[in-house]
């Protein structure tokens, strides 16, 4: 079962790249199946009347991302061209459910170290290995578009219509103009 709690938005940021794309494109926006972030210490030993202690070098982030591959979804595709040309990403990942009236969420400018496509008979998978450059921020928003929240939304709604008023499929139909339709009411 998929998790439903977060939804990422990776943005191309290399305004090269992005340019060749509209907005919507150059986004990609996803519910997760799979992600976590982590920020590790890497730690430099100082030895002291023969024990250990330890400072900090630096710290490092790390964001994994797993998503549904959505074949021919030009963001995708532009995901997999900023990776073989090395370029930065933005990265926001939100909380769907609100807390204290916001939602909650992480952003970062990342470069992607790993991007796997993976498949077998049940799965069609992108799993993301990116490293954040310096450090990510939290933040809050008010409102998320609803089409991020609910994409089922956006799809066509198929309303009662009274048979032989339209023909041809629900992408083609035309309301049937013949001047004796049968009334076939129940």
């Amino acid at each position: 079962m998929a998790q439903d709690k977060y939804i990422v938005a990776l943005q191309i940021a290399d305004k090269d790249l992005a340019k060749k794309l509209t907005i919507e494109e150059a986004t990609l926006l996803g519910s997760l199946a799979e992600g976590g972030h982590t920020i590790s210490n890497d730690l430099a030993e100082i030895i002291q009347g023969g024990k250990k202690d330890y400072s900090r070098n630096s710290v490092e982030e790390e964001i994994k991302l797993t998503l549904d591959v959505v074949p021919g979804d030009k963001g995708q595709l532009a995901l997999k061209e900023s990776v073989k040309q090395f370029k930065q990403l933005r990265v926001w990942i939100w909380e769907t459910k609100k807390r204290d009236g916001k939602h909650h969420g992480v952003f970062a400018y990342v470069v992607i170290e790993e991007h796997e496509w993976s498949f077998d008979d049940e799965d069609n998978k992108i799993e993301i290995t990116a490293k954040v450059k310096f450090n990510s921020a939290d933040g809050t928003i008010n409102d998320l578009p609803k089409e991020w929240l609910n994409p089922s939304a956006l799809a066509p709604v198929v309303e009662f219509e009274d048979m032989n008023a339209y023909e041809d499929s629900y992408e083609n139909r035309t309301k049937k103009t013949t001047a004796g339709s049968s009334d076939l009411s129940m």
